[in-house]
């Protein structure tokens, strides 16, 4: 059963927009859902993205998967972050910061890549 670790219980569904580069540099956006299930201080889930196929500035990985959802293990840091990863391929790592039901979200790999996700 899911459980609540330091008040930083991520079960549950968020949505809201992700923002990245375009092929021609541009300022690309869609809708973006990530989907929590946690354990403790880790969990998997599910991060589902609108419209990549342009977003050059979104890993190659996660616009394959798309709207369908980039299967991902995470854990929460000491420090409270979150740390979201797709291990099944090419690495990628998202580093979510939650501030009250929102969360932001940055790829390492990717400096033009950002979420913000409001829980539902």
């Amino acid at each position: 059963m899911p459980v609540e670790v330091q008040g930083l219980d991520m079960t549950g569904r968020w949505s809201g927009r992700w923002v990245a580069s375009g092929v021609w540099g541009d300022r690309r956006e869609a809708d973006a859902e990530m989907v929590f299930v946690q354990y403790g201080t880790t969990g998997t889930g599910r991060l589902k993205l609108v419209d990549t196929v342009a977003a050059l500035g979104v890993p190659d990985i996660v616009r394959y998967f798309g709207s369908l959802g980039t299967p991902v293990s995470y854990r929460i840091t000491r420090g409270g972050e979150i740390l979201a990863r797709y291990e099944d391929g090419p690495a990628v790592l998202v580093r979510f910061t939650r501030v009250g039901d929102r969360i932001y979200g940055r790829v390492d790999a990717s400096p033009s890549f950002q979420l913000v996700l409001d829980r539902q």
